[in-house]
Formats: C-alpha cells, sequence, structure tokens
C-alpha cells in the first residue's frame, strides 16, 4: 500500500487521530510507520517538538508527506 494511503486510511478511522499523533504521539507514529517500513528513520524538528519518518526520501506524519523545502527544518534523531 502507498504510504501515504495507508496513513489517510489510519487517519480517517477517528477524529481525534490527527491530534493523538500531532500532539505528544509523534514517536509512537513513527515506530506504527517503521513496523510497516523497517527502513524509516526518525528525524525531529529543530525546535524538538515534532517527529516525523524518513522513508525513501521523503518526511512523514500523521498529515501525510511534509511538503518539498520543510526537510531542512529537521535532523536525524540522536539514540
Amino acid at each position: 500500500m502507498e504510504i501515504e494511503s495507508l496513513i489517510k486510511n489510519l487517519r480517517d478511522t477517528d477524529q481525534y487521530i490527527e491530534a493523538i499523533f500531532m500532539q505528544g504521539g509523534c514517536y509512537r507514529f513513527h515506530l506504527f510507520l517503521k513496523s510497516i517500513y523497517p527502513s524509516a528513520k526518525p528525524y525531529l524538528h529543530l525546535d524538538g517538538d515534532h517527529i516525523v519518518s524518513k522513508i525513501n526520501n521523503d518526511y512523514f506524519d500523521i498529515r501525510g508527506k511534509l511538503k518539498p523545502g520543510h526537510s531542512f527544518l529537521y535532523e536525524p534523531l540522536q539514540e
């Protein structure tokens, strides 16, 4: 299944899903994506307040694929 379609289907399951994964659950969302796409890497926003997943040179969160040009706002999450 295409990543964006998967994310949209999950997001459409409940009105609170987006809020859950945007307000404290973003790392859990990354782990969900990593369970399906093992190559997914976590990237942290420069403000330190949000994690997205990098998969095949694209960045994703519960809203879908990040707009081009926003990737410079994220750096690899250090363990």
